[in-house]
C-alpha cells in the first residue's frame, strides 16, 4: 500500500492502494458504507452512520460520523454525501464513490464540526483473473475547523492505513454479518 497527499485550495487528496485476497464483487459488498452493511462492523474510523434518504437501490444520502482522532486533538467530524455503488461488468470494475452534499433533513448542528468531501471513492478492479482485488482509494476532503497542517496530514494518512487495515482484517476474518 502507498499513500499520496496533495493540497488543492483548503482540501486535501489522499490516494491509498492495495490488494486484497477477494474478487472485486465481494470486496464491494466489504466497503460499501452504511448502517446495515458490514463496512459497519470493521470500519473503526466512523462512529455513526445514518441514511438520510434512499434514492435508489444502489445511491443514498448518508451522514458519517467519525471518531475523535489524534488523541482528542480533531473532534469528531459528521459529513453528509451522496453515495453511489455499483460495477462495470465489462472491464469487472466495482466502486462506490461519494459526494458532499447539503440536504434538508441534516442540517449542521452545534455537536460536530461539519466536514465536506469532494468527488472520492473506492475503486475495486479485478486481478490475478478476477480472484483477488486491487483496490485504489481516493479521498478529497476538508476537515473545517481550525487544525494545524501537520495534524491534519499525519491523521489522513493514518486514517487510510487504518482502513485498509481493517478491511484486511475482516477479509481474513471471512466477516459476513447479514444485513
Amino acid at each position: 500500500m502507498y499513500i499520496i497527499k496533495c493540497v488543492v485550495g483548503m482540501a486535501y487528496r489522499y490516494k491509498a492502494e492495495g490488494e486484497f485476497d477477494m474478487s472485486p464483487k465481494t470486496t464491494l459488498e466489504y466497503i460499501i458504507p452504511g448502517p446495515t452493511r458490514i463496512r459497519k462492523h470493521w470500519d473503526k474510523t466512523v462512529k455513526e452512520w445514518n441514511v438520510i434518504e434512499t434514492v435508489s437501490e444502489s445511491s443514498i444520502v448518508l451522514q458519517s460520523v467519525t471518531k475523535s482522532a489524534a488523541w482528542g486533538l480533531i473532534s469528531s467530524r459528521d459529513f453528509v454525501d451522496l453515495i453511489r455503488w455499483g460495477s462495470n461488468e465489462e472491464s469487472g470494475l466495482h466502486y462506490t464513490c461519494a459526494l458532499g452534499v447539503d440536504h434538508p433533513d441534516c442540517p449542521e448542528t452545534a455537536n460536530f464540526v461539519r466536514g465536506w468531501n469532494h468527488p472520492c471513492g473506492m475503486f475495486c478492479y479485478p486481478i490475478d483473473n478476477g480472484q483477488r482485488t486491487k483496490a485504489i482509494y481516493t479521498l478529497h476532503t476538508e476537515l473545517r475547523g481550525f487544525l494545524p497542517v501537520a495534524l491534519v496530514e499525519s491523521q489522513m494518512a493514518s486514517m487510510l492505513i487504518e482502513t485498509f487495515t481493517n478491511l484486511q482484517a475482516a477479509i481474513d476474518a471471512k466477516l459476513h454479518i447479514a444485513s
